[in-house]
């Protein structure tokens, strides 16, 4: 079982978990992609997909992490894209105040 990484950020019930929980109790019909998609999107950093060795930057310490399913639906796995995305666009703004 891998060990909790050190200095991780502990967040509440993730999309993952969600799905995990309900989508097979799900009582609609669902299309062949979607339910591809939400069956990806439900193994999600579950170790599933498989795993990593990380290297803890501030104890050095090896650290297992469970892959990411890497789908462009995934709010965990397209987090740093967006937030990236968003760093970018906020440089861009003129440093006074907006008004809509």
């Amino acid at each position: 079982m891998p060990e909790p990484r050190c200095g991780a950020p502990e967040f509440g019930l993730s999309v993952g978990e969600v799905l995990r929980r309900f989508l097979p109790e799900y009582p609609g019909s669902l299309s062949p992609q979607t339910r591809l998609v939400l069956h990806r999107l439900s193994r999600c950093h579950t170790g599933q997909l498989g795993w990593s060795l990380w290297q803890c930057e501030r104890c050095s310490a090896p650290h297992w992490r469970p892959l990411g399913c890497g789908d462009r639906h995934c709010p965990e796995c397209t987090a740093r894209a967006r937030n990236t995305w968003l760093a970018k666009q906020r440089e861009s703004l003129l440093p006074v105040r907006y008004y809509h």
